[in-house]
C-alpha cells in the first residue's frame, strides 16, 4: 500500500535567534552584577543563553514528513531518519514553539517548527482517525 504524504515542514531558524537574543539582554544585568558586584553566583543565570544556542544548533534543518501511516523526522539531531508509525503514537501535546509526540517507544519533542499548530492539528486528526 502506497502511503501519501499530507505534510511537510522544517525547523524555524528565525525563533532561535530571536531566543537567544531575548536571553541574552535579559542575562546582562546578572553578568554585570557578577563582574561589577562581585556576585559570582549571577553568573549561573548566563547559561541560558548558551542553553538556547545549543538548543538552536541541535535543531537546525530538522523535516518533518507527515503521512497517513507515519511521522518521519530527517536532518539536525535525528541523524538521518526517524519514523514513527502513527499506530504507535499515544498523545500529542502543542505549545507555540514545539510538538511534543508521546509514543509507545519513548517521546519526540519538535521544536522550532514553521507551522507547530498545523503539525499538531493534522496528527491530531490522524490519530482520531484510526
Amino acid at each position: 500500500m502506497n502511503e501519501t504524504i499530507l505534510f511537510e515542514t522544517v525547523t524555524n531558524p528565525k525563533i532561535p535567534k530571536a531566543l537567544f537574543i531575548f536571553l541574552l539582554i535579559m542575562c546582562i544585568p546578572f553578568i554585570l552584577t557578577a563582574v561589577f558586584g562581585k556576585i559570582w553566583f549571577c553568573l549561573v543565570f548566563a547559561i541560558a543563553p548558551m542553553i538556547a544556542y545549543v538548543s538552536y544548533k541541535n535543531n537546525k534543518g530538522i523535516k518533518i514528513t507527515i503521512t497517513d501511516q507515519r511521522i518521519i523526522a530527517s536532518g539536525g539531531r535525528f541523524g538521518s531518519e526517524t519514523t514513527v508509525p502513527l499506530s504507535s503514537i499515544i498523545k500529542v501535546t502543542y505549545s507555540f514553539y514545539a510538538v511534543e509526540i508521546l509514543h509507545t517507544s519513548g517521546v519526540i519533542v519538535l521544536l522550532y517548527l514553521y507551522q507547530p499548530r498545523e503539525v499538531h492539528r493534522i496528527i491530531e486528526k490522524l490519530i482520531s482517525a484510526q
